[in-house]
């Protein structure tokens, strides 16, 4: 806002995939992502950091008492998920990152998945989080824990259509890749993505 002040900008807050339908209809000049998304369409993207997935557990759960958590630890555990619809190539990635397959052991899919902290404090079950994107809240009932090495991470960034530039997007692209410069983690470059 500092550097483009006679620029516009406006926040919506939407799912990946409809946030890329969005672009394609010229609703939107440019989005945030989590890698992998699908699409129809061949999107620019550029990355701009990651997340660490870890692990919300009820409080009184057995493995609260722990820092970090191993995999094989949670792995039989009931896992709160969203549908697989709302982004199916992300949702793949997670569950690859957390179990090591495409599909948790023992999900529990749930409509809302903003209501999914309050069934892991009523010991429904345990889910994944963005570290530190979900876990700065302090939430009664939840613990949020880290996963023992190697350590699963979600990229994200922007993505925008070339067919749709502007002299406005590009100057916002030209500070995003700033951004992305000084943020750089030469770490996330030795992680495979599957």
């Amino acid at each position: 806002r500092n550097r483009l002040p006679d620029v516009d900008i406006a926040i919506q807050l939407d799912t990946v995939a409809h946030n890329v339908e969005a672009l394609d209809r010229r609703e939107l000049d440019i989005a945030f992502t989590y890698l992998p998304f699908g699409s129809e369409r061949a999107p620019r993207y550029l990355r701009i950091g990651w997340v660490e997935l870890g692990l919300a557990l009820p409080a009184d759960h057995p493995l609260a008492a722990s820092e970090s958590i191993a995999r094989s630890a949670f792995f039989d555990e009931p896992f709160l998920t969203a549908p697989r619809s709302v982004n199916q190539p992300l949702a793949d990635h997670v569950y690859r990152a957390l179990f090591g397959q495409a599909d948790p052991p023992n999900p529990v899919e749930l409509n809302d998945v903003g209501g999914r902290f309050r069934l892991v404090a009523q010991g429904v079950g345990i889910t994944g989080v963005m570290i530190p994107t979900e876990t700065a809240n302090d939430i009664p009932g939840v613990v949020f824990r880290r996963i023992e090495d190697p350590v699963p991470t979600l990229e994200y960034g922007l993505v925008w259509l070339d067919e749709h530039t502007s002299p406005t997007l590009s100057s916002f692209l030209e500070i995003a890749q700033e951004i992305a410069a000084s943020q750089h983690d030469p770490a996330i470059d030795r992680l495979a993505f599957q």
